[in-house]
């Protein structure tokens, strides 16, 4: 980003210099033309003449002369006005009045020539008519040239204007749009304020290494995390940089440049051991890129950040240390196990049961984030893993989540270790799935009982009353949305609704002997295989629904036969937007139903 706002300025100057060039050239091009005029004339004249004939010569040639004056002031490709000071009875200038402007310059106010000829400032430029009288009296009265930048607000561009006086008591100016520049120039200042701003947030130290000159530049603090000052280091070149690297890594430290410098890298990135002025090495992370090129594709400059990781590296190096004292315990432990950084969140190590459980390779678990495996946010698990540091708690119930994307209940006791001074949690993952599964089911079988004994002791005031009832029942045993019963009438071929509904339809027909049971719809898919039918996906709206309602997302189902004298008499139908349906609610679902079925004979034989 910095090379490109500097382009853009050195760009913005060079047209600003290319239009004084050309400003300059045509007022050179008019002069020729004008003195070419002039020839001309001169030659009409050659000979005897009256005086009369003289004056109409000169005439002519003043006629002339204005017209080109007027031509190329009106052309001139920058705004350009002529003032004439105004002054007060002890001769102090107290106003300006505008003699003469371009056409450009009227443009640029957007006004006509008789709203600003002969005209005030004061009475024009209200806002602004006392600075300039200010800056430009000096310049009317004593003469010279001045340069002022002024900011139009109403266009947003920035004038840098050139000041002159032509004669005394007045001044005229020539307004130079510089808001490229100027813009160029913000834009650069407020990048560079970011990046030291950055730099100051990392405290990184910054090289810069002119690869022609073999000069190299750095910061105050590129020269503090070796123990030096600037002024120690000064000249720096590029052997007494390889000098700081420990011997072992010097090789590997040059291939990488090698490989920069033939554009097989897009980055020099290493961490290495440099000497210290006091005789020690520090871990140092460098990175930086190639920022200029020639025509040959040789490297010109190159820039780079210059970071000190020693405790980051000696913390993972007294980790290993650590490690070898309890690796084989931590490997072949067959609980789930982790390390984590309490501050970060994130992960250090685990061992081969954490790589078997959740299915990521171990290098993706390293480094990784435990949000990204944890599915609370970053801040409740931070939350979390600071009552453990603290020790104020030790057992914690999570949800986890697998590379595959399933989620897996566990059990998590974390313990607090410390390494060289810094904390870390040693955590071992019991998965509780299977026993959370378990749970739920004996709720749900309880659920169903209290269900069962709703319906037993039901006092309806008919079968169809009854059938409603033990179908409100399962529309809160399973969580549904909604539900239906439907009789089941063989002789008709139809389907006809227990009791009125606003979502489906009263009556639905049974499905052609010749059609495939893989292409009927649920109801005549359970009719047809006499077992329950459940859609967790589905890809149309059931031909039964009102088509007024066909407006929310599709429904998943289960539909269940009710099965009496070894002939399917009714049908369950449950749907809902959220939930998913299982084998198990189609178990718990046909043992309520059963029950329920009996309940109904007897109210028919009561009937």
């Amino acid at each position: 980003m910095p090379i490109s706002k500097n382009s853009a300025y050195r760009k913005a100057k060079r047209k600003q210099r290319q239009r004084y060039a050309l400003l300059c050239g045509k007022i050179k091009q008019k002069n020729k033309v004008l003195q070419a005029s002039r020839r001309v004339l001169n030659a009409h004249s050659v000979g005897p003449k009256s005086e009369a004939d003289h004056r109409m010569i000169r005439k002519k040639q003043v006629i002339t002369s204005q017209h080109l004056y007027k031509s190329l002031f009106n052309n001139l490709p920058e705004a350009f006005g002529l003032y004439e000071l105004v002054f007060n009875e002890d001769k102090e200038p107290v106003d300006y009045i505008i003699r003469d402007v371009n056409s450009r310059l009227l443009q640029l106010y957007n006004l006509s020539r008789d709203e600003l000829i002969d005209k005030k400032g004061n009475e024009i430029f209200a806002h602004c008519a006392y600075e300039w009288r200010q800056m430009f009296a000096e310049v009317a009265l004593s003469g010279g040239v001045k340069k002022y930048v002024e900011y139009v607000e109403k266009l947003d561009k920035y004038y840098e204007l050139h000041a002159y006086s032509p004669q005394l008591n007045f001044f005229a100016v020539v307004y130079n749009d510089i808001t490229e520049s100027e813009k160029a120039k913000a834009a650069l200042l407020v990048q560079k304020n970011r990046t030291e701003g950055i730099l100051r947030g990392t405290n990184a130290g910054t090289w810069d290494w002119n690869i022609q000159s073999n000069e190299f530049f750095v910061n105050e603090r590129w020269a503090q995390i070796l123990g030096y000052t600037i002024d120690e280091l000064e000249p720096i070149s590029e052997a007494m940089v390889y000098d700081f690297f420990a011997s072992e890594d010097k090789v590997r430290v040059k291939e990488i440049m090698e490989r920069v410098f033939a554009k097989e890298l897009d980055y020099f990135d290493v961490e290495s051991r440099q000497k210290h002025k006091k005789g020690h090495f520090v871990w140092v992370h460098s990175k930086g890129s190639v920022v200029e090129w020639d025509e040959d594709g040789k490297p010109l400059r190159m820039m780079g950040t210059y970071l000190d990781v020693s405790d980051k590296k000696e913390t993972a190096l007294a980790l290993a240390d650590s490690e070898k004292r309890f690796k084989k315990v931590f490997d072949k432990s067959k609980a789930v196990m982790y390390i984590v950084d309490p501050e970060t969140t994130e992960i250090i190590d685990v061992n081969d049961t954490a790589v078997k459980f959740y299915g990521y390779s171990r290098e993706s678990l390293l480094g990784m984030s435990m949000d990204q495996i944890n599915v609370l946010s970053r801040e409740e698990i931070a939350a979390k893993m600071k009552l453990a540091k603290q020790e104020e708690q030790s057992v914690f119930r999570f949800e986890h989540r697998l590379a595959s994307g399933h989620i897996r209940n566990v059990n998590v006791i974390a313990s607090l270790i410390k390494v060289n001074n810094q904390a870390f949690l040693h955590s071992i993952a019991l998965d509780t799935t299977k026993a959370i599964k378990a749970e739920y089911k004996i709720k749900q079988i309880n659920k169903r009982l209290v269900g069962l004994d709703n319906i037993i002791h039901y006092k309806a005031s008919s079968i169809n009353d009854l059938l409603d009832f033990t179908l409100k029942q399962s529309i809160e045993f399973t969580n549904s949305d909604l539900g239906a019963v439907y009789h089941c009438d063989i002789e008709k071929g139809l389907f006809y609704l227990n009791n009125w509904s606003q979502n489906v339809q009263l009556t639905h027909p049974y499905a052609s002997q010749s059609q495939h049971v893989d292409n009927m719809d649920c109801l005549n898919k359970a009719l047809q295989l006499r077992r329950a039918v459940i859609e967790n996906k589905p890809t149309q709206y059931y031909p039964f629904q009102k088509s007024e309602n066909l407006k929310d997302e599709l429904l998943k189902s289960i539909t269940l036969p009710v099965i009496a004298n070894n002939k399917v008499v009714a049908l369950f139908w449950l749907a809902t937007q959220n939930n998913s349906y299982t084998k198990f609610h189609a178990e718990q679902l046909m043992l309520l139903l059963d029950t329920a079925w009996i309940m109904v004979e007897k109210q028919r034989m009561k009937g």
